[in-house]
């Protein structure tokens, strides 16, 4: 079975030891050899960066990190975006996302229809995560300060992690996933809120990107996800699986 992953930086930082290497390790322990697990995440990335990508669009940061993105059909697909669509800037108060909510919806229901061409059956929209925001929005009032004060040049500033633009994107991809076949929707953003200690599970420069913890945490809410009892997600142990 081969899973294809499109993700930003929560996936593709810490190669290696990330949430995304973790559940690999988790289904390979379970089912040897059953699943591949081919993580395209950039760094950075939003929806509408993601299909210049995968148009091959001129001048798209990391064209070639989708090289060979289509060389193998892929079985399942998962999509781990949000963060950098929900990003605000400060040229506007830090008052409207990178990508509102109708263009999200486009972009998703786009890619949705290009995974289903190349093959992909079943297809897992995540949540965001759930930042520490105030964490996020210290590291940009900070970054404001210092260019106001004259200590870093004058540039723009992104404030991630605004509470209201995250639950109107999960929103609209909770939507998507209970109206169209073969895609679902892996709600992160509750559990990690609720999370008595959310705090150990983010950076703390930041209050966004994933600590060890965190990726740990995620890894093992991704495989009670894919294998809890009833699902029909686990790969099988007999040859057809």
């Amino acid at each position: 079975m081969s899973v294809l992953f499109i993700g930003d930086s929560l996936s593709d930082f810490d190669r290696g030891s990330n949430h995304v290497d973790r559940l690999q390790a988790a289904l390979d322990a379970a089912w040897p050899g059953k699943a591949e697990i081919r993580n395209y995440a950039v760094r950075g990335d939003f929806i509408g960066r993601v299909l210049d990508r995968l148009d091959g669009k001129p001048g798209t940061y990391g064209l070639e990190r989708y090289d060979g993105i289509w060389d193998r059909a892929c079985d399942w697909a998962f999509v781990s975006l949000g963060h950098n669509d929900t990003r605000a800037w400060d040229r506007d108060g830090f008052a409207t996302p990178e990508t509102p909510p109708e263009r999200t919806r486009e972009g998703f229901l786009d890619l949705i229809a290009r995974l289903k061409a190349h093959g992909a059956s079943r297809i897992v929209l995540y949540s965001s995560t759930s930042p520490a925001f105030d964490l996020a929005r210290a590291k940009a009032e900070r970054q404001l300060s210092n260019i106001r004060e004259g200590k870093s040049k004058p540039k723009r500033v992104a404030l991630f992690g605004t509470p209201e633009f995250l639950e109107a994107n999960n929103a609209v991809l909770e939507e998507i996933a209970a109206e169209t076949d073969g895609v679902e929707y892996l709600d992160i953003y509750s559990a990690m809120k609720a999370h008595p200690d959310k705090a150990s599970l983010v950076r703390q420069s930041d209050g966004l990107h994933l600590t060890q913890k965190g990726h740990a945490w995620l890894a093992a809410r991704e495989f009670e996800y894919l294998t809890r009892c009833g699902d029909g997600a686990a790969p099988s142990h007999d040859d057809g699986g």
